[in-house]
């Protein structure tokens, strides 16, 4: 009987082991959707030296569409603000991100990207805590029809230089 029940043993063990790890794979895989609607949160905290940070979310969520809103105060002033969209059915993305550090410069940067047909947009900005301001944009374009590849890319950097370049690949 000894003999029996340990062979048995194992071969549930492995058996059951097998169910767990299939079970927790798909769970893993599948892709769960967000529930819509808008959520939040604030947090503050303050420390024994009685200075105090804190932090906050707004986040969107709608079939097709999720934006989200976060802001940060430092202990000593700084402060961080982040917006992001996306919303798929236009095809389109957006952020923006400013910070202030505890003396009062403020750095801001952004970009969008919309995507249609086989059309590609991107645009991005970083403007410094003294006004100066660095672009890019580029667009990408491909025809499935020709098996053409277009990319144009300008920049525009702080002290005001430009470069640009544009790229053709036909396969």
């Amino acid at each position: 009987m000894k003999h029996r029940n340990s062979t048995i043993r194992p071969l549930s063990r492995s058996l059951l082991s097998a169910v767990l790890l299939t079970g927790v794979t798909i769970a893993a895989t599948v892709p769960l959707q967000a529930e819509a609607g808008t959520r939040g949160h604030h947090v503050e905290r303050t420390g024994p030296n009685g200075r105090s940070t804190e932090r906050s979310a707004t986040v969107t969520n709608e079939p097709g569409y999720h934006s989200a809103t976060r802001e940060q105060q430092g202990p000593y002033g700084a402060s961080r603000e982040v917006n992001r969209t996306v919303d798929a059915d236009a095809g389109t993305a957006s952020h923006s991100v400013t910070t202030t550090n505890r003396y009062g410069d403020t750095v801001t940067r952004g970009g969008s990207t919309t995507v249609y047909g086989g059309t590609v947009d991107r645009s991005r900005t970083v403007t410094g805590p003294y006004g100066a301001t660095a672009t890019r944009s580029a667009t990408r374009v491909y025809d499935p029809a020709t098996g053409t590849y277009t990319s144009n890319v300008n920049a525009t950097g702080p002290n005001g230089g430009t470069a640009s370049r544009d790229v053709t690949v036909q396969r």
